[in-house]
């Protein structure tokens, strides 16, 4: 079987400062670094510092969403904030030069943010930018797969006509992609083809291994998904028994690894 792995579309700004400014009082327009500010993980200090780094207005925002959990091996309990730029994806197609081919390529842009606020500094991570579809938000879960003491976060995004899942590690609320993978391509097509990923424990390791899998769609309708490729609904996807690749967690090169296909 030809299974393409997921060339990742992304961008990621670095940067890290330390700042001690009461976050009560932080004016973000008189903030120089405005990747130290310590702040609590609520929603309008969020929302604002986050705005203001990457310079959008709330018309742009399509969905705002905000989450604790554990992402760190500290005892700290932190957060995770998942962005949607649907506002702005329709914006930026209705003042481009060629909307139709705006269009017709799935509204492909910087549209989809991840941010890690880090509860032991009260600080928010640089953004992790999948480019993607802007007019479909991100599916973010969290999962022990690098640690049974804390959770590590799971992206679904789309591009045109296809869905990838790239998996994350977390240093001081920087996401790294450790791997990702095609969960559904060439949507709307007779060569769709489906897969999904279990989790394995490992005798060898603490990370659990990631087994891709063939997958069983609970619904689809041909006709519909043909005339909408690039945001057909594609719903719960259900594992079979059916291997495709198992992967390892490599220490060396910190990210997923593979000696061959099932």
């Amino acid at each position: 079987m030809n299974m393409k792995l997921t060339p990742l579309f992304l961008l990621v700004s670095l940067a890290l400062a330390s700042c001690s400014e009461d976050v009560e009082e932080v004016n973000f327009d008189d903030v120089e670094d405005l990747f130290g500010v310590q702040l609590e993980f609520e929603e309008k200090l969020v929302k604002d510092l986050i705005f203001k780094r990457i310079s959008i207005l709330e018309s742009d925002l399509g969905t705002f969403e905000m989450h604790r959990a554990h992402l760190n091996a500290d005892a700290d309990e932190d957060g995770y904030v998942v962005m949607n730029l649907a506002p702005k994806a329709k914006k930026d197609m209705e003042n481009s030069s060629n909307p139709a081919r705006f269009q017709d390529a799935g509204y492909i842009g910087d549209y989809n943010f991840i941010y890690v606020w880090d509860g032991k500094t009260k600080t928010l991570g640089t953004a992790f930018k999948l480019v993607g579809n802007g007019l479909v938000p991100l599916k973010v879960t969290t999962a022990n797969f690098l640690d049974p003491g804390y959770k590590s976060l799971v992206a679904e995004y789309r591009v045109q006509n296809s869905i990838f899942e790239t998996f994350f590690s977390n240093t001081n609320g920087q996401l790294l992609p450790v791997f990702s993978y095609t969960k559904v391509d060439l949507i709307g097509t007779p060569n769709m083809s489906v897969f999904t990923h279990k989790f394995e424990e490992n005798p060898e390791r603490i990370e659990k291994d990631i087994v891709v899998v063939k997958g069983e769609l609970s619904a689809y309708d041909e006709t519909e998904a043909a005339l909408h490729k690039n945001d057909y609904p594609i719903g719960t996807i259900a594992p079979t028994s059916s291997k495709v690749y198992h992967f390892f967690y490599d220490e060396r090169s910190r990210k997923y690894a593979t000696n061959a296909a099932e």
